[in-house]
């Protein structure tokens, strides 16, 4: 039994060695041999040819926008209602609204006051007196505003 372990030592050991000699590409150099000076020396890959040239693509002209151009363009002119009405024009005086009108009856959808007026009829509750405000209807009287 110990004579057969050294021996199955070596067996592994020495089939290593010769397999590793096996895979190389090319033998070892033999102990004392001059190197050939006349191998061939391999030649690296030759350059792939470059692709043909290209016609460069035509560009339109466009303005380019800086930050600047922006800062630079002029504010656009502010436009200030007069404080007084231009000369030779009178204000219209201010009038406050009639106060309610008593109805007189509805047909379709028109009104009628006391006075006579006709209010034109509207959505829902809402009318329109003769002078074109807009009135608000309760069944009994006409507001406008």
């Amino acid at each position: 039994m110990a004579i057969l372990k050294p021996v199955l030592i070596l067996a592994i050991l020495s089939s290593a060695l010769l397999c590793s000699n096996a895979w190389a590409t090319e033998p070892p150099p033999r102990v004392g041999a001059v190197p050939d000076r006349a191998a061939p020396v391999a030649k690296p890959p030759a350059k792939p040819a470059a692709p043909p040239a290209r016609k460069p693509l035509k560009r339109r002209a466009v303005r380019q926008i800086l930050d600047d151009d922006i800062v630079r363009r002029p504010a656009p002119p502010v436009l200030v209602a007069p404080l007084a009405p231009p000369v030779g024009v009178q204000p219209q005086p201010w009038t406050l609204p009639p106060g309610p009108q008593v109805l007189n009856g509805c047909n379709g959808g028109a009104c009628t006051d006391a006075s006579g007026a006709r209010y034109q009829g509207g959505v829902g509750t809402t009318l329109l007196s003769p002078q074109g405000r807009v009135c608000s209807n309760n069944g009994i009287t006409v507001q406008c505003f």
